[in-house]
């Protein structure tokens, strides 16, 4: 239930086409990044899906996350990608969590602990110089410190530009990732290295497990058949026929130039529609309306051709408007949108066009 009309909805079967499609496209393992609570679309929701089509596999950002994941009742194995504390090894093996070794200082901090089982992959630095170890030596390292006490399981490294069509820099990250692997006398269970943009446009053969998150939802940088998963809704909530020359919103730099109707929509910067957003398209009833003015904190105004009634929808990105012109207004990306959308926007989950779950963020707190 939800008392302001603001929500968003997330496509449960367009989710289940895109896992099915990077599966398909990769032909290796899949491992769903649900970090941030899912990119803001539910972790538990998405993990629940992506388990019935055959993922077994699911990367966080920190312990935190993958302990919350724990406590909504999630079996499958979870990846850190991020640090730990050292302080902290205690839960990661309480939880059956697996962890990420970005440096021979951390293995060495591990086996100080004297815990046995843990579970780790190990990170390379293959040039985003992130997070990860860069020599053949370090890796070596790592193995001998910690393979009698833990379970070293698996590989990786992070594509910088893989978004780019060009691939120089993917190559070049990639055969520095291979020459320490295939040079390494232990075999992992997992290598794994392409994100979501990579699984879609770099081919390669030598891993057997990609990483895919936005692409979950249907956003790519490259060209792909993905299905888009969300939508941010509000509704009309007041409407008013305003004469030239009448000021709208803070400031008042917005001014008609005509009488205009102008309509304020129950949406602001603190539900994540930022203020960049400002003189943005939006979508209702076959026609576009103009953000009028700067977005406030709870609210905006739009201007609009004619009269619209109360309750009007009121599309902010979807099928009329792609989140990436949403993400181009502010000069940033669509991960950034999806992740700003506070838990005062509603996640409405479809299936077969019909609601199956409403995720309200105030009420319900679990987003």
């Amino acid at each position: 239930m939800f008392y302001r009309d603001t929500w968003c909805e997330i496509d449960l079967d367009a989710l289940r086409e895109n896992i099915a499609l990077l599966q398909n496209s990769s032909q290796k393992e899949l491992f769903a990044v649900v970090k941030a609570n899912g990119y803001g679309m539910g972790d538990s929701q998405i993990i629940s899906l992506a388990e019935t089509c055959g993922v077994k596999t699911f990367c966080v950002a920190s312990l935190d996350e993958a302990i919350s994941l724990r406590k909504q009742g999630i079996t499958s194995d979870i990846l850190v990608l991020g640090t730990s504390r050292l302080e902290n090894l205690f839960m990661a093996l309480k939880y059956n969590i697996i962890l990420t070794i970005p440096s021979v200082k951390l293995a060495e901090g591990v086996i100080k602990y004297n815990i046995k089982g843990l579970r780790f992959h190990i990170k390379i630095d293959s040039g985003m110089h992130r997070l990860g170890v860069q020599t053949k030596e370090e890796v070596l390292q790592i193995l001998h410190l910690l393979s009698e006490t833990s379970k070293i399981e698996g590989i990786f490294s992070h594509y910088a530009n893989s978004d780019e069509e060009d691939q120089i820099v993917s190559n070049r990250q990639f055969q520095y990732f291979k020459s320490i692997v295939e040079n390494i006398p232990f075999e992992f269970k997992w290598v794994h290295m392409s994100n979501s943009d990579a699984s879609l446009n770099y081919k390669e053969t030598f891993t057997n497990a990609v990483r895919c998150g936005i692409a979950l939802f249907g956003i790519s940088s490259v060209k792909s058949n993905l299905s888009r998963v969300v939508s941010l809704y509000t509704r009309i909530v007041h409407i008013q026929h305003l004469p030239k020359g009448s000021p709208v919103s803070y400031s008042g730099k917005y001014i008609t130039k005509d009488d205009e109707w102008i309509a304020t929509l129950p949406i602001g910067y603190a539900d994540g529609f930022l203020r960049c957003n400002q003189s943005g398209k939006v979508y209702l009833d076959n026609e576009y309306g103009i953000i009028a003015g700067k977005i406030c904190m709870d609210q905006m105004m739009i201007s609009v051709n004619k009269y619209y009634p109360e309750g009007t929808i009121v599309e902010l990105f979807g099928a009329h408007i792609p989140i990436q012109e949403v993400s181009s207004r502010c000069n940033t990306i669509p991960h950034e949108v999806l992740t700003s959308l506070s838990n005062r926007v509603v996640r409405v989950y479809l299936k077969n066009k019909e609601t199956v779950e409403i995720v309200n963020g105030l009420i319900d707190n679990n987003l």
